[in-house]
């Protein structure tokens, strides 16, 4: 009697673990896409209808500068939300042909599978980045160049040790 693992299972059900493995991790990413965009999207909206405050005193910077990148990131947050839920439809209408396909002994399906599901989250991750960089710009209106100095030096007198002591004795 063998113990080999690939012996006890045969292509079939090695192939069908396989496969419902392959549908819960898109399920899954799916899932966690879908709420990191519709977060993303809802702050973007947001913060394109109030009030931004102004910007630090840099040259080039304005609340219209601000808002740019907003403008630019809104739509990738949308287009990732459609894109994600296209492919969670897409996911529960083929998941038996899916777990089919890795059923097979025959490499080309499978392969063909894999290379959908690469293309897939590929392509919801690039768009979560893209949003994210672009929506990340906007920091740099609202922080200091490095190297700069602040007008007046910060006040640490009350942090130094011969302050401590002075209040004791």
């Amino acid at each position: 009697m063998s113990n080999n693992f690939s012996d006890t299972l045969s292509i079939d059900s090695l192939g069908r673990v396989l496969g419902e493995r392959l549908a819960k991790f898109l399920d899954n990413s799916f899932t966690t896409a879908f709420a990191i965009s519709t977060f993303g999207a809802s702050l973007c909206f947001t913060a394109l209808l109030t009030d931004t405050p102004d910007p630090l005193n840099r040259p080039g910077s304005s609340v219209r500068h601000i808002r740019r990148p907003f403008a630019v990131s809104l739509p990738f947050w949308v287009l990732d939300l459609a894109f994600t839920s296209f492919s969670a439809d897409a996911l529960s209408l083929w998941q038996p042909k899916l777990i089919q396909n890795f059923c097979t002994e025959h490499n080309q399906e499978r392969t063909e599978v894999m290379w959908y599901a690469t293309e897939v989250s590929g392509t919801l991750f690039t768009l979560l980045v893209i949003a994210f960089l672009t929506q990340g710009l906007i920091i740099l209106a609202y922080i200091r160049p490095v190297g700069e100095l602040q007008s007046s030096p910060p006040d640490f007198s009350a942090y130094s040790c011969r302050a401590q002591w002075a209040g004791r004795l």
